[in-house]
């Protein structure tokens, strides 16, 4: 999907009625699971899909719009953690990976870790439980071993 896909179905409100009508929370135990399953998320960071859609401000786009926040109401996060998706993520490299082209950095450069940070979603992903559930499963442990943690800190930091 192309970046100014992504970014004009942000700003037609697409994505945040996805998130209303739950359809974002059934989608990512199937289709997120499936793709991490297939590599197609470590190919999407391979290729450089993820750190343009980070240029692109679609990233920021998202955060400003409230769909980051609204999924994490909503519990999309959680399911994600529930589902495996995120200690599979870990499993399959993309994080790592994520880290070593750069999009963690380039993510904290963009303010996007600071807005989400502002915006509550940190604190709300706390509340659901989904940092909890990330240390039960080891994605917490795995990111550290990865140098993710080292790498959000340093960026912001800078």
């Amino acid at each position: 999907m192309e970046a100014g896909v992504v970014a004009a179905s942000v700003e037609a409100g697409l994505v945040a009625a996805w998130v209303e009508a739950g359809e974002v929370a059934a989608s990512v135990e199937a289709v997120v699971a499936a793709s991490v399953e297939a590599g197609v998320v470590a190919a999407s960071v391979e290729a450089g899909v993820v750190a343009a859609w980070v240029e692109a401000g679609v990233v920021a786009a998202w955060v400003e719009a409230g769909v980051v926040a609204a999924s994490v109401e909503a519990e999309v996060v959680a399911a994600s953690v529930d589902a495996g998706v995120v200690a599979a993520s870990v499993e399959a490299g993309v994080v790592a990976a994520s880290v070593e082209a750069g999009v963690v950095t380039a993510l904290v450069e963009a303010g996007v870790v600071t807005a989400l940070v502002e915006a509550g979603a940190v604190a709300a992903s706390v509340e659901a439980g989904v940092v909890a559930a990330s240390v039960e499963a080891g994605v917490a442990a795995a990111s550290v071993e990865a140098g993710v943690v080292a790498s959000v800190v340093v960026g912001l930091a800078m």
